[in-house]
């Protein structure tokens, strides 16, 4: 991050997709999600001297012990909004909203509304708010003005820098408190999800990539596992086309066989 080795590689990207045709077109949809970590097993002490910047002294003179511990990483708490289902009893059960606790970091990306393609991304611990990295994420090299994004950017703050930078704010409204949703702003938000649901496409890809990703790959390395491919794209699309996101598809790891390649082995024995 402090070599600015993303920028240089989404330079390269960018600069790669416009010989290709693929500019970024249409407006840009922005959003975040979190990346788990593994679970750090710290004392109270430990975690003291961490929230203060401060490397524990129990770990000094223990160089392997300190590299096999995530200091940046944070707890965060991830809302299920539960949904009614239409024409049911309102006497009956009702879905319980749903609070995960969530320990790690939290990507956020922007897209190009027309391609689906990654422009723009940053990292952060979980914990993060994900309002607060929309300065960055927002490409002006989009030729449209467009900028769609859930409640969680909607704030004087980025709105006024969606206005000084002639950017057309597409963000979700929320519900006023203690009061149903309006009519109106419940259409405008299903119109805006119409929109939005593309980038979830994306998430959903880069997550089947992370599952597939203990394969040996020419991307990865033989017996590597990482979370994000280097590729900054989960896009299969062609010149011409709408630009229709589609998640990798998970294939066996090499020298594994599959449950149906297991079923006519045992057959056979």
């Amino acid at each position: 991050m402090k070599a600015k080795a993303i920028d240089k590689l989404f330079a390269r990207f960018a600069a790669a997709l416009k010989d290709r045709g693929y500019l970024a077109m249409g407006g840009q949809i922005i959003d975040a999600t979190v990346v788990p970590a593994p679970k750090q097993r710290n004392t109270e002490e430990e975690k003291a001297e961490i929230k203060e910047g401060r490397i524990p002294a129990s770990w000094k003179g223990k160089p392997a012990k300190a590299r096999q511990k995530d200091r940046d990483a944070c707890w965060t708490v991830k809302y299920s909004k539960a949904k009614v289902k239409e024409g049911a009893d309102p006497k009956g059960f009702k879905p319980v909203d749903l609070a995960i606790p969530m320990f790690g970091y939290k990507n956020h990306i922007g897209i190009d509304r027309a391609h689906g393609l990654i422009r723009s991304w940053d990292a952060s611990p979980a914990n993060a708010h994900d309002g607060a990295r929309l300065s960055v994420l927002v490409s002006r090299e989009n030729t449209a003005c467009g900028v769609w994004a859930d409640t969680a950017y909607r704030s004087k703050k980025n709105e006024a820098f969606l206005a000084k930078g002639l950017f057309t704010s597409h963000f979700h409204q929320k519900k006023p408190p203690k009061k149903p949703m309006p009519e109106r702003i419940a259409r405008a938000n299903a119109r805006r999800s119409v929109v939005r649901s593309v980038v979830e496409h994306v998430f959903a890809g880069r997550s089947t990539a992370w599952r597939c990703s203990s394969a040996p790959s020419a991307l990865t390395g033989p017996g590597s596992k990482s979370g994000w491919r280097t590729l900054p794209t989960t896009s299969s699309v062609s010149p011409g086309s709408r630009g229709e996101v589609r998640p990798l598809k998970a294939q066996n790891a090499p020298g594994r066989a599959g449950s149906g390649q297991k079923r006519a082995t045992q057959k056979q024995n």
